[in-house]
């Protein structure tokens, strides 16, 4: 027989019953709607990170464009038999392989990185020369004075690169791009696009409004800006940034420099790449790339170059002699610069037409 003090009890576990129930289910009401997103991501792989892809060209987003490029090679390595590499930052937009294939009659690749840094380059580098039966023939490395700053191997989803370049684990690779989808900074945005695919100007950096980025098979960049220099003519490089650097009523002073760069860990890398050309006997060029302003590279981090990899395969463009190298019409920005200055450049170092000191 029931006591008075059993029905209390056996009511109280009813009742925590029912409540850890309810509690549960708002977490699983709660939980939906991340775990359709986290669906929704995995299905749609914006940043082309999670499986492998035919396509790295067409993208809706602004990729991570170090891991887009390590793909793309790694899809066409073997049809394409690739054994000469450009690698940089978004500067290597000026040099095609077309181009750079006229001196040297190679299979070319750009592989490039965001805001690359020496070490985001060496990894790329040293991954290359892990993989089974790859060749490194050539290579034209462009360095500059925000690339040879940077003594750290660069994280996070603009420049992350796989781990098999990064050596990060599989797991920190894929939350790291996780967890930028579920950032709102870029979800509302992104959905937005999907929802409307109507671009607008707050989903600058996160939606790419221009379609293709790059293409072919040696990677060569798309020129969006090319199009709108060819509408706009001369009033391209009055407006915009040129309207502000007009406004700073700047004068190009030849012998202004960048403060020094290169020192322990920067030399060390430097060692370690021209250890990696010397095992493939790779003819190296390196192109100290020019900048609008006319300010050049440290003279100092110049001649730790030169010592590295020798005099006659460092081009210091940033200190050139040939003041048609700083016509602002060769340049979209104040460092980004134009493929008529790329192929001018590629032919003086090549055909020992020398434009720099």
């Amino acid at each position: 027989m029931e006591t008075k003090d059993n029905k209390v009890n056996i009511g109280n576990k009813t009742s925590m019953r029912s409540m850890i129930s309810k509690f549960y289910l708002k977490c699983v009401l709660i939980a939906i709607p991340f775990l359709l997103l986290i669906a929704y991501y995995v299905n749609k792989d914006p940043f082309l990170v999670i499986r492998p892809h035919n396509d790295y060209d067409h993208s809706t987003i602004c990729l991570d464009e170090g891991a887009a490029s390590w793909y793309k090679y790694k899809l066409y390595r073997r049809s394409q038999h690739y054994d000469s590499f450009i690698m940089g930052t978004s500067c290597t937009m000026a040099y095609r392989c077309e181009d750079w294939n006229k001196y040297i009659h190679a299979h070319p690749y750009r592989l490039f990185g965001n805001a690359e840094g020496l070490v985001d380059l060496y990894m790329k580098l040293d991954a290359l020369d892990k993989q089974p039966n790859q060749p490194i023939k050539n290579l034209l490395l462009i360095f500059e004075q925000s690339l040879l700053s940077k003594n750290y191997m660069q994280s996070g989803p603009c420049y992350l690169m796989p781990p098999d370049v990064s050596h990060v684990s599989w797991l920190y690779y894929q939350m790291t791009f996780l967890q930028d989808f579920l950032d709102p900074l870029f979800l509302v945005p992104y959905l937005k696009f999907e929802l409307t695919n109507r671009y607008e100007h707050s989903m600058k950096g996160i939606i790419n409004p221009y379609g293709r980025s790059h293409f072919g098979y040696g990677n060569d960049a798309i020129y969006p800006n090319e199009i709108q220099i060819r509408k706009m003519g001369e009033r391209y490089w009055q407006g915009g940034y040129w309207y502000k650097f007009g406004k700073r009523r700047f004068v190009a002073t030849p012998g202004k420099e960048f403060s020094r760069t290169i020192f322990k860990v920067q030399q060390y890398y430097l060692r370690r790449i021209k250890e990696i050309c010397d095992k493939h006997h790779t003819n190296i060029k390196i192109v100290i790339a020019p900048i609008l302003e006319r300010r050049k590279l440290n003279t100092k981090d110049v001649a730790i170059i030169r010592k590295v990899f020798g005099n006659d395969n460092v081009f210091d463009f940033s200190n050139s002699t040939d003041l048609s190298v700083f016509d602002k019409h060769n340049f979209y920005d104040g460092v980004h610069y134009r493929t008529v200055l790329g192929r001018k450049i590629i032919d003086a170092v090549y055909n020992k037409k020398y434009l720099m000191k």
